[in-house]
C-alpha cells in the first residue's frame, strides 16, 4: 500500500474520515534558503522515511506572502502514490505540509529540521504518562443527540470553495489554557445556538518537542467549558480529561456516507493546537506559524508557534465556512482578550 493510502486510512473513523489531513508550518529564517539543497534532502529524506511517500518536488515561491500557497496545501488531498508532504521556499521561508496520518505538529518539526538541515525543537513537554482521570471526554452518544455549537458566519459573501486562512504575530507570551480561554470567549456570543455546548479539542502528544522526529503521536483533550472560561478552571479541567487519539485502521470502515452524517455532529467547534516555543540550535529561527487540521461542525482550527517571544496565532477556516476577514476579525479578538488577561 502506498504512503497516501495508508495515512489516509488512519483517518477512516475519524469525525471528517474525507478531509485532507494536511498540516502545514511555515518558519522564516534570518538567511535565505538554498531550494535545490532542500530538493536534494528531500530525495534523501523519502528514501530513509518509506511514511512520506516519492520526493515532494520543491516549489519556488514568488516573494510576499504565502498565504495563498498556505491555503492551497491546507486544501488540496493528497494524490494515491505521490509523496505524503509537500514543500515551497521563498527567500528566507519556507512552507513545509504533511498528511497528519504520517505526522504530528512535533513531527512536523521534525521533517522541518530535516529539509533545512537545522536542529528544531520546541518546549511541548507532552501528556504525562497516567492511568487515571478525574473525568472522561462527552461521550459518543452525547455528541450525536447534543452536537457541539456550530459558529455563525457574519460575512455575507458565503462559503468559498477552499480552505481559508488568516495569521496574526503579537509579542504576547502567555501558557496555552489562557489561549483556549479568550477563544471560547471570542466564539461563544458567535455560536448560531446558544444552548449547544462550546465544545473545545485541544491538541497535544505524546512525547516532547526536545527531539523530535516524523512520526504521529498525536493526542486531544475534548473539553466543554463553561462561562467565565477562566483560565485556572480550564487547567484544571484539561488536566482531568482523559486524552483521545484519532487514528485508527479498521478492517471494516463504516459507510462513507455513514461517516459523513455522523462526522458533521460528532467534530468539535474549534481545535487549539500549540508548537509552544519553537527554536533552532543554530540560531536563525525568526519566525513561524502552524496551521492544524481543521474540522467539526464550524470546521475551525487555531495554530499557534511562538519563537523568542513573537507568537504567531493562526485560524484555518475548512471549506471557507468563514471568510477570511471574519477569521480576522476573530483573531483581533482573541489576541486583544490575552492582553487584557495580564
Amino acid at each position: 500500500m502506498d504512503a497516501v493510502t495508508t495515512a489516509q486510512r488512519r483517518f477512516r473513523l475519524s469525525a471528517d474520515p474525507h478531509g485532507s489531513w494536511s498540516i502545514a508550518v511555515s518558519a522564516t529564517f534570518g538567511e535565505p534558503l538554498d531550494s535545490e539543497l532542500i530538493q536534494e534532502r528531500a530525495r534523501e529524506i523519502s528514501v530513509r522515511e518509506p511514511a512520506l511517500g516519492p520526493a515532494a518536488d520543491v516549489r519556488t515561491a514568488g516573494d510576499g506572502p504565502m498565504d495563498a500557497l498556505v491555503e492551497d496545501y491546507c486544501s488540496t488531498p493528497y494524490a494515491p502514490g505521490g509523496p505524503a508532504y509537500r514543500v515551497a521556499v521563498s527567500g528566507n521561508t519556507i512552507l513545509v505540509a504533511v498528511h497528519h496520518g504520517v505526522a504530528d505538529g512535533l513531527g512536523l518539526l521534525g521533517l522541518l529540521g530535516e529539509l533545512t538541515g537545522r536542529t528544531i525543537r520546541s518546549s511541548a513537554r507532552g501528556l504525562p504518562e497516567r492511568t487515571e482521570y478525574g473525568r472522561r471526554p462527552p461521550g459518543l452518544l452525547r455528541k450525536l443527540t447534543w452536537p457541539s455549537g456550530r459558529l455563525a458566519p457574519r460575512d455575507s459573501s458565503g462559503p468559498q470553495a477552499r480552505e481559508v486562512v488568516a495569521s496574526l504575530s503579537a509579542e504576547i507570551e502567555r501558557p496555552l489554557t489562557e489561549w483556549v480561554s479568550a477563544t471560547c470567549r471570542e466564539l461563544a456570543p458567535r455560536l448560531d445556538e446558544r444552548r449547544a455546548p462550546l465544545r473545545v479539542a485541544v491538541g497535544a502528544s505524546l512525547r516532547p518537542g526536545s527531539h523530535p522526529v516524523i512520526e504521529d503521536r498525536s493526542a486531544f483533550l475534548e473539553i466543554e467549558p463553561g462561562p467565565p472560561y477562566a483560565g485556572g478552571e480550564l487547567s484544571v479541567l484539561l488536566r482531568n480529561t482523559r486524552p483521545k487519539t484519532v487514528t485508527g485502521t479498521p478492517a471494516l470502515a463504516p459507510p462513507a456516507a455513514l461517516m459523513r452524517l455522523a462526522g458533521a455532529r460528532l467534530g468539535p467547534t474549534v481545535l487549539v493546537s500549540s508548537l509552544a516555543d519553537v527554536a533552532d540550535g543554530e540560531g536563525t529561527l525568526r519566525e513561524a506559524a502552524f496551521f492544524p487540521v481543521a474540522y467539526g461542525r464550524s470546521g475551525l482550527a487555531l495554530g499557534l508557534a511562538s519563537v523568542d517571544g513573537l507568537a504567531t496565532i493562526s485560524l484555518r477556516s475548512a471549506n471557507g465556512h468563514l471568510g477570511r476577514g471574519e477569521l480576522e476579525a476573530i483573531l483581533g479578538g482573541i489576541v486583544e482578550s490575552v492582553a487584557g488577561h495580564d
